[in-house]
């Protein structure tokens, strides 16, 4: 996909379709900053790349801080001169997630603050780097339910709502900088996050049958269309909200 020599911010990645998309982006040469809330995660991350032969380094601590967001800027353009790809795909699911009647001030402002402001610190750390070198491409990780509405899951389906509606506003801000921004809008995928329902037999069931293609996705194929975001092959695209979701959003 044409990723060799480029380096890549990726929050987020020390498992699942994080740690998945950075072990894919090492195969095919890219240079990698990780980024985690865990550092003993982002530890094991960057291991695996370089038993791969590849290059990586990284700068964990909470998405939401500016100071983390700049710091991680600054450990990239040390250690690599640049950044071409942003992908942010830190995010969570917080115990007490559900009704907005049932939940609390603090469930909705973390959620808020992780997946949304986060999104926001690392872009606006990141852009004037990609405006002065001419260009670049950002990854927002949002989800079906910012396309659909979700059931229960009100302060996350706002927000990857508003992570959708952020990534649209500077794909148009962007566009002539040769700044391309786009979201991925995953469906059920077997990750930590999703492992209490996939784990319920009930719940399993109830998943497969709202999916036409019958079964979960995997971190791997959500890396798969990262890659293809991240890469040249999707140089005129910039703007658009990706489903990846075995046909979720179609029924």
């Amino acid at each position: 996909m044409g990723l060799q020599g480029k380096v890549a911010v990726i929050t987020g990645a020390g498992a699942g379709i994080g740690k998945a998309t950075a072990i894919l982006f090492a195969r095919e040469g890219c240079k990698l900053v990780i980024n985690d809330y865990n550092p003993q995660a982002a530890e094991q991350t960057v291991a695996e790349i370089r038993a791969l032969g590849g290059q990586a380094v990284m700068s964990c601590g909470d998405v939401a801080s500016q100071e983390v967001a700049l710091r991680t800027v600054e450990t990239a353009v040390d250690a690599f001169g640049t950044i071409d790809i942003l992908f942010n795909n830190a995010g969570i699911v917080l115990p007490g997630e559900g009704y907005i009647v049932d939940v609390t001030e603090e469930v909705w402002d973390q959620t808020i603050r992780v997946n949304l402001k986060g999104t926001y610190q690392f872009c606006k750390a990141v852009l004037p780097l990609m405006v002065k070198q001419g260009g670049g491409s950002i990854i927002n990780a949002s989800s079906i339910v910012a396309l659909t509405g979700g059931y229960a899951w009100d302060a996350y389906t706002a927000s990857k709502g508003g992570v959708l509606a952020l990534t649209r506003s500077l794909a148009v801000e962007y566009g002539a900088s040769h700044i391309r921004v786009n979201a991925i809008c995953p469906g059920i995928i077997r990750t930590a996050m999703t492992e209490k329902d996939i784990n319920n037999p009930e719940e399993h069931q109830a998943l497969l049958a709202s999916t036409p293609m019958r079964r979960l996705g995997s971190p791997d194929e959500v890396a798969q269309s990262v890659l293809f975001l991240a890469s040249d092959a999707s140089s005129f695209i910039t703007g658009i909200a990706l489903p990846i979701d075995g046909g979720w959003t179609a029924m």
